[in-house]
């Protein structure tokens, strides 16, 4: 028989320090990947207004 779904709500039984390290590693990876994100948004961000600026350079000559 299979076991219901985890609901994330419940608490995690502590004898499985497995399980607690694993979730550990997860929401770090998660948390990597979402600077690693930021940052590839933030230089995306700053080509644009580079870009932007020079296209404005070059309509005032």
């Amino acid at each position: 028989m299979k076991k219901p779904p985890v609901n994330e709500n419940e608490a995690i039984p502590s004898h499985d320090s497995n399980v607690v390290a694993l979730i550990d590693v997860r929401d770090q990876q998660i948390a990597q990947a979402k600077e690693a994100m930021r940052k590839m948004i933030r230089e995306l961000a700053r080509q644009a207004a580079f870009e932007d600026h020079q296209a404005a350079m070059r309509r005032r000559t």
